[in-house]
């Protein structure tokens, strides 16, 4: 009867219209579920932000990137072949433009049918020259910007990574992190290539049992890890939010995150939101500082400048968590905030907890 009512109170809400556009890299699976941007349209639905054209709901279908089809067949919309003028369009007639996933799609992945945590060759993908020219347009019209984790990350260039980091004050160190809640080779999870690489570079060894912790993986493939107990005190990095940034967007002060993060350095243009910490022992310290990783580093970064629309999440947050039939129900972010449990490596209680408060507060002082 509740999820009925819940439904119903969801029908009867007022809509309110947006122009989002999403780009994402990296649907290469069939049949495709378009998880890499699945998170912010499950918001927008469920706060029923409809499109300012024809006041229809967003759906998963609503992104430029890669289109992929039966038999191998895919398309490709993106911004390629748009001139300045087709750009000024985009960021004239829409408010918010969200970079959700720029990694791309590989051989493995897609035509090979092959393991897909093997590395393999590069079909699409990249932040382009023309993803700059197109964040450039939405930044002279003092539109919304969001990018997330790996959109600077490879395969984009040397080239575009640097105009990126200087148009939005932000440098990636060229480390990024993933927590495994088992760092057993039998932990389907983890990737076949950042154990090769691991046991390659560590005298052909994978010296690890059962213990979570967290791998550590640099531009060049390079790759440590710290285990839990003998190399962290606490096995989770855990995302820290000031009292006035935790009043602004709605956020817990204190929060474990449990998947894929890149470690970066902003400017003094910016300003975190929320920082990541990692808690090592003397021995992962030092394993830390050997390799110039970072303790301490951003989550959430925005412009000290209040005028520049921008947000970075140094992480993998669009990622899809949750059934997208779940969106049609008001107040039911009240109800899994309240009861979605706080297990290790769980991306589900980060995501109601976390990035759909923050969101939703983006989200709603576009509308102010």
């Amino acid at each position: 009867m509740i999820p009925v009512i819940m439904w119903l109170l969801w029908l009867l809400e007022t809509d309110r219209h947006l122009n989002v556009l999403f780009e994402d890299k990296t649907v290469s699976n069939m049949p495709a579920t378009y998880d890499e941007h699945a998170n912010p349209v499950f918001i927008l639905n469920n706060k029923k932000i409809t499109k300012k054209t024809n006041h229809e709901l967003y759906n998963l279908l609503d992104y430029k990137g890669f289109f992929p089809h039966e038999n191998n067949k895919f398309n490709i919309d993106d911004f390629e072949q748009c001139d300045s003028a087709a750009m000024d369009k985009y960021a004239t007639d829409n408010d918010i433009y969200y970079i959700t996933d720029t990694y791309g799609v590989y051989s493995n992945e897609w035509y090979r049918h092959k393991d897909i945590n093997e590395r393999s060759n590069l079909v699409y993908g990249g932040m382009s020259e023309q993803d700059i020219n197109m964040l450039r347009a939405f930044k002279r019209k003092n539109k919304l910007i969001i990018a997330e984790y790996n959109c600077i990350d490879l395969p984009t260039s040397q080239s575009v990574r640097d105009q990126f980091e200087e148009i939005f004050g932000i440098h990636w160190t060229g480390w990024e992190g993933r927590y495994f809640d088992n760092l057993d080779t039998n932990n389907v999870d983890i990737p076949r290539w950042l154990i090769h690489n691991y046991m390659r570079q560590h005298g052909n060894r994978w010296p690890f049992n059962k213990k979570p912790g967290i791998a550590f993986c640099y531009i060049d493939d390079h790759v440590e890890i710290l285990e839990n107990t003998l190399d962290l005190v606490g096995e989770l990095p855990v995302i820290h939010t000031n009292k006035a940034m935790s009043d602004k967007y709605d956020l817990p002060r204190r929060l474990t995150y449990p998947y894929w993060f890149e470690i970066d350095q902003i400017k003094n243009s910016n300003q975190p939101v929320s920082l990541y910490n990692l808690r090592p022992t003397p021995r992962g310290d030092s394993i830390l500082k050997r390799w110039n990783i970072l303790e301490t580093f951003p989550a959430v970064v925005i412009p000290r400048d209040t005028t520049f629309k921008f947000y970075y999440f140094a992480g993998d947050f669009a990622d899809a968590v949750t059934s997208m039939k779940l969106s049609h129900f008001r107040g039911i972010q009240t109800f899994k905030k309240r009861f979605v449990t706080k297990e290790k490596g769980e991306r589900k209680f980060f995501f109601w907890n976390f990035y759909y408060p923050m969101m939703s507060k983006i989200i709603e002082d576009c509308f102010n």
